[in-house]
């Protein structure tokens, strides 16, 4: 799906961006946040809707209410310290799955098992997170 009067092109271009964005503040926590293994973190927020909006700095960016990230993967999980800076998008409790916004693919939107039976969203494969200081 296409936002309105977006080629193709750019649209790729876009998400491009998003993608070296979501990556370089992955590796920014995964290299300042030392993570435990306990636990999960606490204030989570929940969404069901996935949307493209367009961001003045950034261009065309993924949220949920708020900006939401990919993290970088690493060798290890982000688990406590890193989930009180990067909380996780949640599904409420009941609902299965996420919906697709304004200019996102249904198809590229998925869940996988988080903390105390709760699903995380996930955009192609990956993870969604929250970043508490956006």
């Amino acid at each position: 799906m296409r936002t309105s009067g977006m080629h193709e092109s750019s649209w790729r271009t876009a998400l491009r961006r998003v993608g070296a964005a979501v990556l370089a503040l992955g590796a920014l926590a995964t290299s300042t946040l030392a993570p435990s293994s306990a636990g999960a973190a606490t204030g989570s927020r929940n969404s069901r809707v996935v949307s493209l909006a367009q961001d003045a700095k950034l261009g065309t960016i993924l949220v949920a209410g708020d900006t939401v990230y990919a993290l970088k993967p690493s060798k290890s999980a982000c688990t406590t310290a890193c989930l009180k800076a990067w909380p996780p998008v949640l599904l409420a409790h009941g609902v299965k799955v996420a919906s697709a916004g304004t200019g996102v693919d249904g198809s590229k939107l998925g869940t996988a098992s988080a903390a105390h039976g709760a699903r995380q969203v996930t955009y192609t494969g990956k993870r969604l997170y929250w970043y508490v200081k956006d």
